[in-house]
């Protein structure tokens, strides 16, 4: 169906001429713009998205760009490095400091009470 002869096509004629009779379906072209130039997408044979030599794909990201999935195991996992934690307390009953062992590395938390008030808590140092 070809459009009237004015410039202004309206949204259907759009469609209309995008219709692939072969597929039966509405198609449309994916193009791609650098700034400079466009230029259609390319697909390979398979209809993935087609990537230039020497393009950045998961295999070869090494500088630090490359996305990472981690997959989070069990605190009670071999692979885990548990910490072990022990808590000391003062007189008053207070928590005091917070040890945990990481390997052979203690590293403490202490925490700081004024009139029975917990005013301060530690970054972790190790010992």
């Amino acid at each position: 169906m070809n459009p009237t002869t004015t410039n202004k096509h309206t949204p259907q004629n759009i469609l209309n001429w995008s219709f692939d009779s072969d597929f039966n379906l509405l198609t449309v072209g994916l193009i791609g713009y650098d700034g400079s130039v466009t230029r259609r997408v390319k697909v390979n044979s398979n209809g993935e998205l087609a990537l230039p030599t020497g393009a950045s794909t998961s295999d070869n990201q090494t500088n630090g760009t490359q996305q990472t999935k981690i997959k989070e195991t069990a605190p009670t996992d071999a692979t885990k490095n548990n910490s072990e934690t022990d808590l000391s307390y003062d007189g008053d009953g207070n928590l005091q400091y917070i040890d945990e062992t990481i390997g052979a590395t203690v590293y403490r938390t202490t925490l700081t009470y004024t009139a029975g008030v917990l005013t301060n808590v530690s970054p972790a140092v190790a010992q």
